[in-house]
């Protein structure tokens, strides 16, 4: 990755996968969600710019610093030769975030089931860790 999508301010609502378990299981028996939809996100969200520093660190490469708008982005990704070069599609950029979600209903299911959380950063470490040892993708 040459450039970070979008803007300083935009992030991933990335969860990890372990915190996404434990609130399945929970929410699977808790009579109080049937029939209601339930937004698991993370309290704290990292910025896309340092997340892209952050794996670019475990694979001793440099980070991008430069950002392509969206709107830029979305205007190339109609072209199908262009996106498929770049690895990428307009519905990957409908996950980038800027506001902040209601993690209202979120909050109190888990302290209604006790449900606490691991470190994000130190979840994408350890993926990013795992990653090196099965792939032999290079990283650029």
């Amino acid at each position: 990755m040459r450039a970070i999508p979008a803007t300083p301010k935009h992030y991933l609502p990335l969860v990890s996968v372990d915190d996404l378990c434990k609130v399945m299981v929970r929410a699977a028996t808790d009579s109080g969600l049937v029939g209601q939809s339930l937004l698991v996100a993370p309290e704290q969200n990292i910025p896309l710019s340092e997340l892209t520093k952050m794996i670019a660190q475990q694979f001793n490469v440099s980070a991008p610093k430069q950002h392509v708008p969206l709107a830029i982005l979305r205007l190339i990704l109609k072209w199908t030769w262009l996106a498929n070069q770049l690895e990428m599609s307009a519905e990957m950029l409908s996950f980038l975030r800027t506001e902040q979600l209601d993690l209202e209903p979120l909050k109190q299911f888990r302290q209604r089931w006790d449900i606490q959380t691991g470190d994000l950063a130190d979840a994408i470490t350890k993926t990013t860790d795992w990653m090196k040892q099965t792939t032999s993708t290079q990283i650029i």
